[in-house]
């Protein structure tokens, strides 16, 4: 089954309002650290988050949009990816190259 993708299906409102989730998404999640004073505001560091949680989101729209899945979880779907941006390309990089880290905290010794 060939698969084609035109213009006219990427300006569809459906995908309008999808790709405006991921913007929107991308933009909230890699303002986060900011908003929470963990981190002094950077802009250059802020729009290297946001722009790699916007293709974090659109590969993830690229990727659900071959399978059967309903327009609702691809948003969905995308705008999650979109949110979390960075951190899960880096899992994923971590899942595909065997090089996954996981960081465990102990809540016990916090406040001693």
């Amino acid at each position: 089954m060939e698969t084609d993708f035109s213009l006219s299906e990427f300006a569809s409102t459906v995908n309008l309002i999808v790709f405006t989730l991921i913007l929107i998404c991308a933009a909230s999640g890699s303002a986060m650290p900011y908003v929470r004073a963990e981190r002094n505001w950077n802009f250059p560091r802020w729009f290297v988050e946001f722009i790699s949680s916007c293709a974090a989101g659109f590969i993830v729209y690229l990727i659900l949009r071959t399978s059967k899945l309903s327009w609702e979880w691809i948003g969905a779907c995308s705008g999650v990816s979109a949110y979390f941006g960075l951190k899960i390309m880096n899992t994923l990089y971590g899942i595909v190259t065997g090089k996954l880290k996981l960081t465990v905290h102990n809540g016990a010794n916090h406040g001693n």
